[in-house]
């Protein structure tokens, strides 16, 4: 089943999803309204057509809960200590993922996002990569089941005792520069630069970065920058982001390109605005 078809089938049950960029866990649009409300069928055969997009889940929708295990061992020790309360998490929809699996589950109880010990738990307010995406590892993602077997339970306590102690709770050290998010890295990141990362954003454009973009409103191309490109390859959406057919260069605006041709992180790029600008 392509991606297109996934994204369609989630919608038809009910739970929102979101495209993702390449290889990668980062979102391709602002997707945070669609943990209120499911993307439309336009949106996503615009999103998943030809993209080349990875696909998301949005978790809390229907309860939508997912038991992320991240170590084989320890989800082996967690399975085995369920003994017959094991049925739901066997039977219900779950996921291999590069180390782990993702299992599932409708749940009763308003589920909040929690981190253990080798065990996230995606809800409210998260998302899950899901078949068929690609790991940034480079792993396939893998059904097991179908969505109609989710289970539904009635609280998630039932299957997972430690869920929700105060000492699993997650910290504000996990939100390091090495989250990942070089959006959240650039926030943390010292020295200050005296610029916001929207003043940033205001202070580039790809009709500069890109002499080749064409003209036309709504989506446009261009040659791209990051290979020895002949013809228009790189596709710039009208929400800004964009994606290289050719060579899978990716980015969700201006700032994203103009720090990826300078070899910058976006902390870097954005102090060398502030310096180009002399605002520091």
């Amino acid at each position: 089943m392509n991606t297109l078809d996934t994204a369609l089938m989630w919608r038809d049950a009910g739970i929102a999803v979101i495209p993702i960029l390449a290889h990668s866990k980062r979102p391709a649009i602002m997707w945070r309204k669609y943990q209120d409300m499911l993307p439309t069928r336009d949106e996503l055969k615009f999103w998943f057509g030809a993209t080349g997009y990875g696909i998301a889940v949005i978790t809390g929708h229907r309860g939508l809960v997912i038991v992320d295990w991240d170590d084989m061992r320890k989800c082996s020790r967690w399975l085995s200590s369920l003994n017959g309360a094991a049925l739901p998490v066997l039977s219900t929809y779950h996921v291999e993922t590069s180390r782990g699996y993702h299992f599932y589950f409708f749940c009763d109880e308003e589920c909040r996002m929690w981190k253990g010990d080798g065990v996230d738990v995606k809800a409210s307010g998260g998302y899950c990569l899901c078949p068929p995406s690609i790991h940034p590892s480079g792993h396939h993602y893998q059904n097991i089941g179908n969505i109609s077997d989710i289970e539904r339970i009635d609280s998630l306590l039932s299957l997972l005792p430690e869920y929700g102690r105060i000492e699993w709770e997650p910290q504000i050290a996990t939100l390091s520069p090495h989250s990942g998010d070089p959006y959240r890295d650039a926030m943390i990141d010292t020295p200050p630069s005296g610029l916001s990362i929207e003043e940033a954003k205001r202070l580039v454009s790809f009709e500069e970065l890109l002499p080749s973009l064409s003209r036309n409103r709504g989506t446009r191309s261009a040659l791209c920058p990051f290979h020895n490109d002949s013809t228009p390859s790189l596709v710039v959406y009208p929400d800004g982001h964009w994606f290289c057919y050719a060579c899978g260069a990716h980015g969700r605006d201006a700032l994203d390109m103009f720090a990826m041709k300078r070899k910058f992180s976006i902390s870097e790029a954005i102090r060398e605005l502030a310096r180009t600008f002399s605002i520091l």
